[in-house]
């Protein structure tokens, strides 16, 4: 179960961090069998001019990696980032000749870690809000406790990488914001996606799943209706292929081009609504477009 949560975070995370500058996953630790979670260079020529990430652009306003916890971290599991942190260090040393900046390490943690704070005598931070603990400036490290974030549009994308409440409470906060949002668009392609790998069969559920998985079909089948009776509204085919070009428009960032709209016109004839409204909605901007371009695509 846990491997799903991480991937969602992680998903989230680099789509959102893109926005900002260079992100990888998954980046290999050169000498020891681990790999970061999410290492992020930011680019400041990459900022995009008023969008504010809140929190996420504090966290990643220097290079960083970020390691997010579906529960409360503990104290091994911490030692083994701060493994990960020290042997990048080295390898960013070796492909530098005048030694490269200690990367911050910030964790993100669903849970209080009150045996992590105690254990690691870490404070809070004075830069940041209660909820993030720091070591000296030696280490490097940041704690986030996730359940404590306030329920703030800056910290949305964060208490997404939440568990039980805070997960849910963090969605009912993406679907109250306006069509087109950009913490929509980011994160609903990976919460339908997150609806598909959970098991369908209530047994092989946890109880966590179970009950997140009634809030995004909720959620998923609200979604389908809107956009099924807008299509209604506006009668005809040509007017419903209008409906859909819209609404594929809103995810790509930018107009179909005229082959693009012709491709959608002769797939909403072939394949019907609902296959085009689960792939606006379980797709972002780039495997849209793919999907259009590739002749073969269903």
């Amino acid at each position: 179960m846990r491997n799903r949560f991480d991937q969602l975070a992680k998903n989230i995370l680099r789509d959102a961090l893109q926005l900002l500058g260079t992100v990888e996953t998954q980046t290999e630790v050169v000498s020891a069998p681990q790999a970061i979670d999410v290492w992020c260079v930011p680019d400041p020529a990459r900022r995009q001019a008023g969008l504010d990430l809140g929190m996420l652009a504090q966290i990643a306003s220097e290079p960083c990696m970020i390691e997010p916890f579906h529960s409360a971290i503990d104290v091994r599991e911490l030692r083994d980032c701060i493994r990960k942190q020290l042997t990048w260090h080295h390898t960013l040393d070796l492909r530098t000749s005048d030694g490269a900046p200690f990367p911050a390490l910030w964790i993100l943690s669903a849970g209080r870690p009150a045996t992590v704070i105690e254990s690691f005598r870490l404070a809070p931070d004075p830069g940041a809000s209660a909820c993030v603990y720091a070591s000296g400036p030696g280490l490097h490290l940041h704690v986030v406790v996730l359940s404590e974030l306030p329920a703030t549009r800056e910290t949305l994308l964060l208490r997404l990488m939440g568990s039980g409440r805070t997960l849910r409470a963090a969605i009912a906060d993406l679907v109250a914001l306006p069509e087109g949002a950009w913490e929509r668009t980011i994160a609903e392609p990976w919460l339908v996606r997150l609806r598909v790998e959970v098991p369908t069969n209530p047994s092989e559920r946890s109880v966590e799943e179970e009950e997140l998985i009634v809030e995004i079909q909720k959620w998923y089948e609200e979604h389908k209706q809107g956009i099924r009776q807008e299509g209604k509204l506006e009668g005809e085919h040509d007017a419903r292929v209008a409906t859909h070009a819209r609404i594929f428009a809103k995810r790509l960032g930018r107009p179909l081009s005229e082959a693009e709209h012709a491709i959608l016109a002769e797939r909403l004839e072939h394949l019907g609504e609902d296959r085009l409204v689960d792939l606006v909605l379980a797709h972002d901007g780039v495997a849209l477009a793919a999907w259009l371009a590739d002749p073969t695509a269903t």
